[in-house]
């Protein structure tokens, strides 16, 4: 899972791996594909991650090629959810290769959403809001994300469009 002795790194195939420092070992990775798609090694260029960051300790968020900014929560899965979808959550089944679990979204039934960890609750549904709000405005990838503290809590997304958002 990911803490404070690991980093973050988006892949070109839509996922999030967790690189732990300590170990040098690749001890997780969440991934915006199906099962299948990982097995077969299928790469989806849409869905590559160009930013992450940290809300709260084990949770995250990611913005991909597809426009879509992801939440996650490392310690519970079924927390996790596209932040400016009106879909819901889902399922999430688990793989593991050399190591690594991976943690892919099953194309089955979806589930509803559940709402994020009490850690990250408050940032969570303040960008939840604010992207939802303004999800309806084009601008193509997320290229940039930045989350602020002063003077209230904010996501900053860059768009390749060059349009900034300021999430509040």
């Amino acid at each position: 899972m990911y803490s404070d002795d690991s980093v973050l790194v988006g892949t070109a195939a839509g996922d999030v791996c967790v690189l732990s420092l300590r170990t040098g070992k690749w001890p997780m990775c969440v991934c915006s594909r199906s099962l299948q798609e990982l097995k077969g090694d299928e790469v989806k260029r849409r869905q590559r991650i160009n930013a992450v960051a940290v809300t709260a300790p084990g949770c995250f968020i990611a913005g991909s090629n597809d426009g879509m900014v992801r939440f996650w929560d490392s310690e519970k899965l079924d927390r996790s959810y596209v932040v400016n979808s009106a879909e819901t959550a889902p399922p999430y089944s688990s793989y593991r290769l050399n190591g690594t679990v991976y943690y892919c979204e099953n194309a089955g039934p979806s589930t509803p959403m559940s709402p994020p960890s009490p850690a990250g609750a408050r940032l969570a549904s303040d960008v939840a809001s604010a992207v939802a709000a303004n999800s309806s405005r084009p601008g193509g990838p997320v290229t940039a994300m930045a989350i602020l503290g002063s003077p209230s809590v904010m996501l900053v997304t860059g768009l390749q469009s060059g349009a900034i958002r300021v999430l509040v």
